[in-house]
């Protein structure tokens, strides 16, 4: 039997306690003036075989500790996002989005829950925003799951109280605070406190709502290291893998099956903003493994097959812009001019072995229909409501709108054009705010820009053109986060700026 003793400091009664505790090869016993001090004692103990220096307490909580860093680790790791890629592509061939946005909503309040790293929740996020598309006209489905929002809201908490992080404001919170004034101000006036409630998504989602989700990025994605990057431009690589899946998912169910009529295989505009968010992460991908580049063209060939014509049009755009950043970014002379000389010519061998299919797709893709001569009339709608309200406008909520009878369920009053829908909906106020927002974000992508910064303002450049003719930046989620996030992340990355990638080579 072995007597050991030790003096343990209480701060919270100012007093010392001694701890007698007596050991046995088979048991041990404890006595103490208070046992709730048990649980924090530290008694060094000599044991008779290895004389470690150990407490049993200390081990047991040791042990806990290195568990839940497996756990995290894994979590927030290479191979579980792919097998959540794999998952959620599993969901989309059993036509059960619905159960899949369940399963990757348990497993997204697992990770806040458990993780201290909020990265650990954005795939999952992604794959229900991406998923669900493909139930683009189910409000009525997923109106019903509004009764677990608490839940998603007392894990939330959870997350930012247990693992506090050091609120920061940015450049970024300016020209969002500036939509947030235009957004409250639009149509001012003309809607009741029902009409506000009922289009509380848009206009909490787009305003000040938005604003609070700036706050909470910026702390939680507050440092900026490599690993992080390479995770965030990895896992935005697999959403275009998940698109690009269910796009031929779609494809296959419309040739092999019989479908409902008017059955829409996959929902073409939202995937193609989802698509030209990604094409550019491949590109810093390089960096870690020679072939990324090549998920890229991937992509392009994912927005050819859409049938979205703003895709295709403002898709081949971004990957101009891809193709020139991966050309400068060569370590070197010659192998700028290599990868140069390599594009061009896959370039000529596509126009000369495709250019008759290319020219069929166009044909019938930009042949005048009942939508493009709809867009004009509601361009035309947008332009004298702004005569008629110049100061604020009609508003986001604005119901006397072309299309009223057949607009869908919870949706947006739609202008199908960024520009229209500013001019429109909130007036003059609507032109200043986002023209500021807008010029913050060119000049916070270009201070100091390098590889990084590249990647996530071409990223922006995407969704704002997808923007001219389709929701995007008026979608808040993921659209509108997305793109906060991308300037979260331009924020971070001057806190430890890197050289440009071609001052490396001089």
């Amino acid at each position: 039997m072995i007597d050991c003793a030790a003096d343990m400091n209480s701060r919270s009664f100012g007093r010392q306690k001694r701890i007698i505790v007596m050991l046995s090869s088979t048991e041990f016993t404890a006595t103490c003036e208070e046992a709730s001090y048990m649980e924090r004692a530290f008694v060094p103990c000599y044991g008779e075989e290895n004389g470690d220096s150990t407490t049993f307490l200390h081990m047991k909580e040791k042990k806990k500790s290195k568990v839940l860093a497996t756990v995290r680790a894994y979590l927030n790791s290479y191979m579980f996002y792919v097998l959540q890629i794999i998952v959620a592509l599993f969901f989309v061939w059993l036509k059960q989005e619905v159960w899949g946005a369940v399963f990757f909503g348990a497993l997204l309040l697992t990770n806040l829950v458990i993780c201290d790293d909020i990265r650990a929740t954005t795939l999952p996020f992604l794959i229900i925003c991406t998923i669900t598309t493909n139930r683009y006209n189910s409000y009525s489905t997923f109106i019903v799951f509004a009764k677990y929002a608490p839940i998603a809201l007392v894990c939330l908490i959870y997350h930012f109280v247990v693992y506090p992080k050091k609120f920061v404001c940015g450049e970024s919170a300016k020209g969002i605070f500036a939509v947030s004034i235009a957004v409250c101000f639009g149509g001012m006036g003309r809607f009741s406190l029902e009409t506000y409630v009922y289009g509380a998504y848009y206009f909490f989602g787009l305003g000040f709502g938005m604003l609070l989700v700036y706050f909470l990025l910026r702390s939680q994605f507050g440092d900026d290291t490599e690993e992080g990057r390479l995770k965030f431009a990895f896992l935005m690589t697999l959403m275009g893998v998940l698109c690009a899946g269910m796009i031929a998912n779609g494809y296959y169910k419309l040739h092999t099956e019989i479908l409902p009529e008017n059955y829409s295989a996959f929902s073409r505009n939202n995937l193609s903003t989802i698509l030209m968010f990604a094409m550019p992460f491949p590109l810093y991908l390089a960096k870690k493994w020679k072939f990324a580049p090549v998920f890229s063209v991937i992509t392009l060939c994912a927005l050819s097959f859409t049938g979205s014509r703003g895709g295709f049009i403002f898709g081949c755009v971004e990957f101009v812009a891809c193709t020139a950043l991966w050309i400068f970014s060569g370590g070197t002379k010659k192998s700028r001019k290599v990868r140069l000389i390599a594009f061009l010519s896959v370039i000529a061998v596509l126009a000369i072995c495709l250019s008759p299919f290319i020219v069929k797709i166009l044909k019938h893709r930009f042949e005048p229909d009942l939508k493009s001569e709809m867009r004009f009339l509601m361009m035309r709608e947008a332009f004298m409501k702004f005569l008629k309200r110049p100061i604020s406008g009609y508003g986001l909520l604005d119901s006397e709108i072309l299309y009223e009878s057949v607009r869908k369920k919870g949706s947006l009053t739609w202008y199908h054009m960024m520009v229209p829908q500013v001019i429109g909906g909130m007036g003059l106020i609507g032109v200043f705010c986002y023209a500021y927002q807008c010029v913050g974000r060119i000049r916070l992508a270009l201070t100091k820009p390098g590889i990084w910064s590249l990647v996530l303002g071409i990223s922006y450049l995407g969704v704002l053109m997808m923007s001219q003719v389709n929701p995007g930046e008026f979608c808040p989620l993921p659209f509108e986060f997305l793109a906060v996030l991308l300037f979260v992340m331009q924020e971070t990355r001057l806190q430890t700026t890197r050289p440009l990638f071609w001052d490396k080579t001089k």
